[in-house]
């Protein structure tokens, strides 16, 4: 990518790549283009080390000031909406984490999965309404602060507002024709079982990794992870990866729509989305499709 191979460093923004083990599934960048751009926040936690939206910021705010201190310029790349959010418009104000609530949840919801969102769309509907049911971070997360406080999270947002820009940046959402979208979609998830998606949660089961661990219930793990044990066939799974991809990536072009100060860039290839971002009128470009 020309624009990183002039000054720029990649600080990746996705929550499965953070996690040591995990490849394939998250289409974690190769030792090579690792090696010919400086990548951030990638293998920096354990499968079992917790991880938030708090622990991303520290870790991502350290990358910036380290990228810039060197003259270079730092790109966040990835699509985890909470953590270009905590990034850009700082934290919500709510109560620190309680460890022993958090494990009486995820206790609960081993023994009853589902019961935790059930609970969440009950008294907290409009978090409810805005998480992926199999996201058990945020719906704990949202969980613990109204049993701490007996408010809605919602409301922490709320008051939030996420109105003053803490750490100023330009956001681009790339714009794909849908059924080119859906086509890339499905040619990833083949090309990641025909790369051995199946070898590498084989291979992570066998090691300890729970199956009800963070990122094994990302999308293409969780699915993945069925197969391995034996509650769904082989055949079929890339289609079922490229449905779950597919709902996932709409939820996030719906995250993004809902984001302040945010320009949508129409494109038809990376190749081109690079070589706008990379020019001199990249910028105006975007502005005229925000």
């Amino acid at each position: 990518m020309a624009l990183c191979d002039s000054d720029g460093e990649i600080i990746s923004c996705d929550s499965v790549q953070i996690y040591r083990g995990f490849e394939l599934g998250c289409a974690k960048p190769r030792t090579l283009e690792r090696e010919r751009v400086r990548h951030h926040l990638i293998d920096v936690a354990n499968w079992n080390e917790p991880f938030d939206a708090a622990r991303f910021r520290q870790l991502a705010t350290a990358a910036v000031s380290d990228i810039a201190a060197r003259g270079r310029r730092p790109i966040l790349c990835g699509g985890t909406g909470l953590y270009l959010r905590v990034l850009r418009w700082g934290l919500v104000d709510a109560p620190a984490s309680d460890p022993a609530l958090r494990e009486r949840l995820f206790a609960r919801e081993n023994a009853e999965p589902g019961s935790l969102f059930a609970d969440l769309t009950r008294v907290d509907p409009v978090t409810a309404l805005r998480t992926e049911p199999h996201n058990l971070v945020h719906i704990v997360r949202a969980l613990e602060i109204f049993m701490l406080t007996g408010l809605p999270a919602s409301d922490f947002r709320a008051r939030h507002g996420f109105r003053e820009e803490q750490l100023p940046m330009r956001v681009v959402a790339l714009r794909w024709p849908r059924d080119m979208l859906r086509q890339r979609i499905r040619d990833r998830c083949e090309n990641m079982i025909r790369g051995g998606l199946v070898d590498e949660v084989r291979r992570l089961l066998s090691q300890g990794v729970s199956e009800r661990a963070r990122p094994m219930l990302s999308v293409g793990y969780r699915e993945t992870c069925d197969v391995v044990i034996g509650r769904q066939n082989l055949e079929g799974l890339a289609e079922r990866i490229a449905a779950s991809t597919w709902a996932y990536a709409r939820r996030q072009m719906t995250w993004l729509r809902r984001e302040r100060d945010v320009s949508w860039l129409d494109i038809t290839s990376t190749e081109q989305a690079v070589r706008i971002l990379g020019s001199n009128d990249g910028a105006d470009r975007c502005a005229q499709n925000a």
